[in-house]
């Protein structure tokens, strides 16, 4: 009892582990930093509008705080966030940020069908609604009516085919030694390797084949 009562009594005596405060500025940096590497971007790309901490973060002396977020995080506004880490106390927070990502835009206004002119813009994260294309991945059409400076999502362009819907085409068919040809017309756009169905116009059946050229569809043996 008495030991127990010693040892409580030094370690009332001890002086408490240093510790220092890192200001809403150096946590704003270890924001910055965590959001760039997840993102793939410039740190000078994302600007930390409130770290959502409202006062200094304790850490000991010589430990630097670590972000860390949800591997679903898309980092678009108000963010759910960690901060702390070894040797910090840990805290979560609502942070405000803004990322700017050079995106695919439309460098004309565009008519729905027509082949878009893709240029790139740097636009903020959080004003876009949908996932943008590969701007190398072209070229593409508009689905709908785009106007000069409108970012290029998923669901706005699509990839212009190979093949169009509608476009003649010679069906080939392989049995045994022997090979059949027939003309044909696509009933969908298609791109080189795709599964599709095309009308013999021969016979008026609607078979399945690969896009092999884009004038040309090899279907299964004998069909």
């Amino acid at each position: 009892m008495f030991s127990w009562l010693l040892s409580a009594a030094l370690s009332a005596a001890l002086p408490p582990s240093p510790t220092s405060e890192r200001s809403e500025l150096e946590v704003a940096a270890a924001v910055r930093a965590h959001v760039a590497e997840r993102l793939g971007v410039a740190e000078h790309d994302v600007e930390v509008a409130e770290t959502g901490l409202g006062r200094p973060l304790r850490c000991a002396v010589g430990a630097e705080p670590s972000v860390m977020s949800a591997p679903t995080e898309d980092f678009r506004g108000w963010t759910e966030l960690r901060v702390g880490g070894a040797g910090c106390e840990e805290l979560r927070v609502r942070a405000q940020l803004l990322v700017w990502r050079s995106v695919p835009v439309a460098g004309a206004a565009t008519a729905a069908g027509a082949r878009v002119d893709v240029r790139t813009k740097r636009l903020r994260n959080d004003l876009l609604v949908g996932d943008s294309v590969d701007p190398d991945g072209g070229p593409y059409v508009a689905v709908g009516p785009l106007r000069e400076g409108d970012p290029l999502t998923v669901g706005r362009v699509k990839v212009v085919p190979d093949a169009a819907n509608g476009a003649t085409v010679t069906i080939e068919a392989q049995a045994g030694g022997l090979r059949v040809e027939v003309p044909g017309r696509l009933l969908q756009d298609g791109a080189l390797g795709d599964q599709v169905r095309v009308l013999n116009t021969v016979h008026g059946v609607v078979v399945e084949g690969t896009l092999v050229a884009a004038d040309r569809v090899r279907t299964a043996g004998g069909r």
